[in-house]
């Protein structure tokens, strides 16, 4: 943009004395007597433009920068001046008196006048100046937001390698078999985690096995008075990003299981027109018989990541409604 204006500006400028000259019939003299005034405005210019700016205004070098540009434009004022103006010399006493003062005051005109083209390359530096700031600015908010998104992940892992291996430990001493089959179940969960989990987005079919193996293992902590159902498409197409679903389905368990009394889970999920829909619905459970652990960490962390991924462009509801919790999400995926 900036080389665009700066090509306008001085084609416009040379174009001028042709105007003038093609439309008055002057003399072909006035093009040539257009070359020296030019030369002059663009070393202004460019003095400023690659120089005094960047080195000096731009590093808080403010004097220097203000005492070299009137310098610069005082003897290139004089410059264009000098030649303008003829001097009826006396013999003795050199220039006239009125004459000084006309080549002075066309000086000052001028040098007013060159202060126009300082302008136009401050301008141009500050704009390009801002645009590199804000692309700087992005690229480090893009950076925080990535790191940030990889805390988070980091954050659910552990919890639910936690909660994973204290089930497993829990069956080691009732059937061993089972123990082994939850094991490898584990196993499989966490090698998709550690492959799929540094990407941005993984295919929604991979994150639903992760979330059907997580009941398998949760499940084995329960009786058969918790019913969990399961309502996923057999060829879900789409992309979504990684260990986001998982946080609702923790929370499920930790609201609606318990092997003292009867309870449900239903899940459901949907992928198509672009557009990924994960909805859980569990029984409510009294507060002494829910598992004593916070989910309101999960749920922030998971507000976050969506507030980080995908910026006013997702639903996620989650309360209580007839007896029951439910959480709703809705977030787009792409083919």
């Amino acid at each position: 943009m900036s080389s665009l204006i700066q090509t306008g500006m001085w084609c416009i400028l040379s174009l001028i004395p042709l105007f003038l000259w093609m439309s008055t019939g002057m003399d072909a003299d006035i093009l040539m007597s257009w070359i020296v005034p030019m030369g002059v405005w663009a070393v202004v210019f460019y003095v400023n433009y690659l120089w005094l700016i960047p080195r000096m205004f731009n590093r808080h070098k403010w004097r220097p920068f203000v005492w070299v540009n009137v310098m610069t434009i005082l003897f290139a004022a004089a410059y264009l001046c000098y030649d303008s103006i003829s001097f009826e010399e006396s013999e003795a006493n050199g220039p006239t008196a009125p004459m000084a003062l006309v080549f002075i005051a066309a000086i000052v005109l001028v040098a007013v006048s060159l202060v126009f083209f300082v302008a136009v390359a401050f301008a141009l530096r500050s704009v390009q100046r801002n645009r590199s700031l804000e692309k700087e600015r992005r690229a480090q908010q893009e950076e925080i937001a990535r790191m940030e998104t990889e805390q988070l992940k980091a954050q659910l892992n552990p919890h639910f390698l936690f909660n994973s291996l204290n089930n497993i430990s829990a069956l080691t001493a009732i059937d061993p078999e089972l123990a082994q089959n939850a094991l490898a179940t584990l196993s499989e969960m966490m090698r998709h985690i550690l492959k799929e989990g540094s990407r941005d987005i993984v295919p929604v079919r991979g994150e639903l096995e992760l979330i059907e193996n997580y009941i398998t293992l949760m499940r084995l902590r329960y009786t058969d008075r918790l019913r969990v159902s399961v309502d996923f498409p057999e060829n879900p197409e789409g992309e979504i990003p990684p260990m986001l679903i998982i946080t609702l389905m923790e929370n499920a368990f930790k609201h609606g299981a318990a092997s003292s009394m009867d309870c449900f889970i239903e899940v459901k999920a949907s992928a198509e027109g672009g557009l990924f829909r994960f909805e859980v619905t569990n029984s409510l459970l009294p507060e002494s018989a829910r598992t004593q652990v916070s989910h309101r960490v999960g749920l922030k962390n998971l507000k976050r990541r969506l507030d980080i991924q995908f910026p006013g462009n997702y639903r996620l509801e989650t309360g209580e409604a007839d007896g029951c919790y439910k959480a709703v999400l809705e977030i787009p995926c792409g083919e």
